[in-house]
């Protein structure tokens, strides 16, 4: 073996070489080349690896209005005469982890032909100390005649910012005053009447909207 490596290192000068020796030699320098890629194969075949996860929770947040009448300044008189004014304070609040908006819409019904809604007139402010005088204030809403079909009052429950929306931050509250008058025009056709007011607080997110 050494003499065939010194061979092909420093062959023989020679014109010819030998078939024999010359496939002794092509055999020799295969074997060596596959000996050194088995060598490589043995060094780099085999790795260390690592593998690590990495969990992600996600949690969608809510929206929850509440609206609560006082249980000493409420909305509704049981003998109102022209002239006189209704007061109730409401308070809002945002009971869910997300700031929202929210809008209020109004209905109202006659308990009889005689349409005592339509006389009434409503205005909400934005004022918690909800008592005479407070109508010197800037209405938030206004409603002349109370509707016998659902109507805005204040903002829009329409998705997305709406003028008069009023927007609560998660966790706060805010006060309302509302008022509800009887003109002192109203004639003896409504003596011992009833309507019946319903108010609606609709809210949405206000993030990404």
């Amino acid at each position: 073996m050494d003499d065939l490596i010194r061979e092909m290192i420093d062959p023989p000068r020679t014109t010819r070489v030998d078939p024999a020796r010359r496939a002794r030699l092509i055999a020799t320098t295969v074997t060596v080349a596959l000996a050194a890629a088995g060598v490589t194969s043995l060094t780099t075949g085999a790795l260390f690896t690592d593998t690590q996860t990495m969990p992600s929770d996600f949690t969608t947040g809510t929206v929850d209005i509440a609206a609560v009448m006082s249980p000493t300044v409420t909305l509704g008189a049981g003998n109102m005469a022209p002239g006189d004014s209704s007061y109730g304070s409401v308070t809002v609040s945002n009971a869910g982890s997300l700031e929202l908006r929210y809008s209020i819409s109004l209905v109202a019904t006659n308990d009889q032909v005689a349409d005592l809604a339509g006389e009434l007139d409503l205005a909400v402010y934005a004022d918690p100390a909800c008592a005479a005088g407070v109508e010197a204030g800037t209405a938030i809403g206004t409603d002349e005649g109370l509707p016998l079909v659902s109507t805005g009052l204040v903002g829009s429950s329409a998705t997305g910012a709406n003028l008069g929306d009023r927007p609560l931050g998660a966790g706060s509250t805010e006060t309302l005053c509302f008022v509800v008058h009887l003109p002192a025009a109203t004639t003896n056709a409504f003596q011992g009447t009833t309507a019946d007011l319903t108010l609606t607080f609709d809210a949405e997110q206000t993030v990404n909207n």
